[in-house]
């Protein structure tokens, strides 16, 4: 069996004025649409650009504008040869029903938007309000959900190159409710996300929670929390202030057992080796690192000059850009930097072993942002109800990946095959009453990973 391959898309919105500007797909296009072969495309955005997945073949691509109604995807995940344009959609309407055409050569093929429903919501977090969206089955009764946690940096309720927006639309396609919401100081949240502490972005998730769990079709007693990357310390600040919480996932979270310090010092380790580094280097940029952590605990002057002394030894400026910053270059006064804001030395672990609830951690075998062999070792010391799962040649995004560095991103092009079913059934199997679908769920996906296998 062959499937088509995603990738140039050409977006004709019948009865739709488009937006000016890269991303200019409407929230109400956004979903999951399928042919009626069962071919399926989930559309996503993040706040940047528009996303497409094709479940089929893996593929994940951003998608470029290049007019009012055309968008052009290329053969990775990015755009870095423009010379490789493949496959065009037509997005359109039909009496009030969301459609797209794919042309792949010389053939077409139609597809129709599943209808799921998506309701605006909005909650106050500590005084500060906070916008998002609560996208729910098609099924009238009780759902399982999410509370779905941004990584770091600006996100929007899409999350970083449309990941949180993946994600969703996979889960309530297999009858999981899911909350997204804009991050503080993005998309339509009030507030400021760079002088929020894991603490605080925790709150907002708990205070999310509250704003669904008297909705008419959440199950009040399944509602779970889940997130990548730095949602890791996120969730678990939550597992303190909330210890009967069901269940939780993270992905990729170096939070899931080694501080953000730790964590920080991997990552750029990491680089400097992909660049050919010496051992000098590497130890001189660790060392730097722990300079830094401690001048910010102790505003001590020793520390200071410590840390200025050994940034001076680093002549080749490429480098540098894994270096911390020199202490002239912020204030000790005001909260700039995401290493004064965030808790650096706070050790997750303390808290992950406290919790009762079910765990599932998944971490790609070749991140670069992630010590994942520590963080899993670490994991596996606090309790045996987690589920962990390290996916071979993964990346930081569980795509498939070549070589430990996040210089590769760009050039990426599919997701590892077992990553979403095996996210989406193992909280349909934390919910007894999805029987049925999870028995519906495993026959689609033994469907597509039949396919994939063939291919490959």
């Amino acid at each position: 069996m062959r499937y088509f391959p995603i990738t140039t898309l050409l977006f004709f919105l019948i009865s739709y004025s488009p937006v000016q500007g890269q991303n200019n797909i409407q929230s109400d296009f956004l979903g999951v649409y399928s042919t009626n072969l069962g071919y399926e495309f989930l559309i996503g955005k993040s706040a940047v650009r528009p996303y497409v997945y094709n479940p089929q073949t893996l593929d994940y691509r951003a998608l470029y504008r290049k007019n009012d109604s055309i968008y052009t995807t290329y053969t990775t995940l990015l755009n870095e040869d423009s010379s490789n344009e493949e496959t065009s959609f037509i997005f359109y309407q039909d009496n009030g029903i969301k459609k797209l055409k794919a042309l792949l050569k010389n053939k077409s093929y139609d597809a129709y938007k599943v209808s799921y429903a998506e309701e605006e919501i909005e909650f106050n977090s500590n005084g500060i309000l906070l916008k998002g969206s609560l996208l729910l089955p098609n099924k009238e009764e009780k759902h399982p959900s999410v509370i779905l946690i941004h990584g770091s940096g600006k996100q929007d309720r899409d999350g970083y190159a449309g990941y949180i927006r993946l994600i969703s639309n996979y889960l309530v396609k297999n009858g999981i409710a899911v909350l997204i919401y804009d991050k503080r100081g993005c998309g339509e949240s009030l507030g400021n996300w760079k002088n929020a502490s894991f603490s605080d972005l925790a709150e907002d998730a708990i205070n999310g929670k509250k704003a669904i769990e008297s909705h008419l079709n959440i199950d009040k007693g399944l509602i779970g929390y889940g997130g990548s990357s730095q949602a890791g310390w996120i969730l678990a600040k939550i597992t303190e202030k909330e210890p009967n919480t069901p269940f939780i996932f993270c992905v990729s979270g170096a939070g899931m057992g080694v501080s953000a310090g730790e964590q920080n010092i991997y990552n750029n380790i990491t680089e400097l080796i992909s660049l050919g580094a010496n051992d000098d280097i590497l130890d001189s940029a660790k060392i730097s690192w722990q300079y830094l952590y401690e001048y910010i605990k102790t505003n001590n002057r020793e520390d200071k000059e410590h840390l200025d002394t050994e940034l001076a030894k680093v002549t080749n400026s490429n480098f540098l850009n894994y270096f911390p910053p020199p202490s002239n270059s912020f204030s000790m006064k005001q909260k700039e930097f995401w290493f004064q804001t965030l808790e650096v030395n706070y050790n997750p672990l303390e808290s992950w072993k406290n919790y009762k609830g079910k765990v599932y951690a998944v971490f790609g075998e070749l991140d670069a942002s992630t010590p994942v062999s520590t963080v899993v070792n670490n994991l596996k010391t606090i309790g045996t109800s987690n589920v962990i799962k390290v996916y071979k040649k993964a990346s930081h995004l569980i795509l498939q990946a070549n070589i430990k560095s996040d210089s590769e991103l760009g050039r990426l092009k599919k997701f590892n095959p077992y990553f979403l079913s095996d996210l989406s059934n193992w909280i349909l199997n934390m919910t007894a009453k999805q029987s049925d679908n999870i028995k519906e769920v495993f026959q689609q996906e033994k469907k597509w990973l039949s396919a994939y296998e063939e291919n490959c």
